[in-house]
C-alpha cells in the first residue's frame, strides 16, 4: 500500500506543477493534463481503498471457513463432497492471492502475512 501512496503523491505533485505552469503560460495542454492527473489520482485512490477493503473481507472469510472446515466432521457423502468443493474453492483463492503478492510485491494490496497462510487439507 505504501508504494501506491508514493505513486499518488508523485502524481498529485505533478498535477500541481502542471497547474502552476498553466497559470503562468496560459497553456491549455497543461490545464488538461493537470485535470486528467487529478482524475487518475482520484480513481486510483478509490480503487485501492475499495480493493483493500474487499481483500480484508476475503481474508476474514478464508480464516472463518477454514476454521469451520477443520473442526467439522461431515455426516454423509454429500456433505463431504460439499466440504471438499469448498476446500478447493478456498485454496484456489489462497493460491491466487499468494501469487499476486509474490508477483506484484509492494504494489500488491494483499498484506505480507498472506504468504504465511497454509492451504486447507
Amino acid at each position: 500500500m505504501i508504494a501506491w501512496i508514493i505513486v499518488l503523491v508523485i502524481l498529485a505533485i505533478l498535477a500541481v506543477v502542471l497547474f502552476v505552469i498553466q497559470k503562468n503560460n496560459y497553456s491549455y495542454f497543461c490545464l488538461l493534463a493537470s485535470v486528467t492527473l487529478c482524475f487518475v489520482v482520484t480513481a486510483i485512490l478509490v480503487g485501492a481503498i475499495g480493493q483493500s477493503l474487499a481483500i480484508q473481507n476475503q481474508i476474514a472469510v478464508f480464516e472463518n471457513q477454514s476454521a469451520y472446515i477443520a473442526t467439522h466432521i461431515p455426516s454423509d457423502s454429500i456433505e463431504n463432497a460439499a466440504l471438499t468443493n469448498k476446500k478447493i474453492e478456498l485454496n484456489d483463492w489462497l493460491f491466487s492471492a499468494q501469487w499476486a503478492k509474490v508477483k506484484f510485491g509492494v504494489f500488491s494490496l494483499y498484506p505480507q502475512d498472506i504468504l504465511d497462510f497454509e492451504p486447507i487439507q
